[in-house]
């Protein structure tokens, strides 16, 4: 199985045309998950050409676990990260807050 892929620019990369959003990855709704678990999941949707991955600051641990499965590849050169951060969850009151601390 493939999926189909979009060019990015007039002669820029090919990205599959279909990302994969990993804030579930991150134990957003919860349901926490052994970091190899999380692992595992990237593994098939790599070898089905999913390239093209979205994460945040606020997904809690998304970002993490995608850092230990590159770890694992050995690159990133032909994965599409899409990332955004500025948003943190404050657990204490359960609102979203801005900080765009590094």
């Amino acid at each position: 199985m493939s999926l189909p892929t979009r060019s990015l620019e007039r002669n820029g990369p090919q990205v599959p045309a279909v990302g994969v959003g990993l804030m579930s990855l991150g134990n957003m709704h919860g349901f926490a998950s052994a970091l190899d678990d999380k692992v595992a999941f990237l593994e098939p949707a790599y070898s089905i050409g999913a390239r093209s991955w979205d994460t945040a600051d606020l997904y809690f641990d998304s970002d993490h676990t995608v850092r230990e499965w590159v770890k694992k590849l050995g690159n990133l050169n032909n994965i599409f990260l899409a990332t955004k951060f500025a948003i943190q969850y404050d657990v204490a009151t359960g609102t979203q807050i801005t900080c765009s601390n590094p």
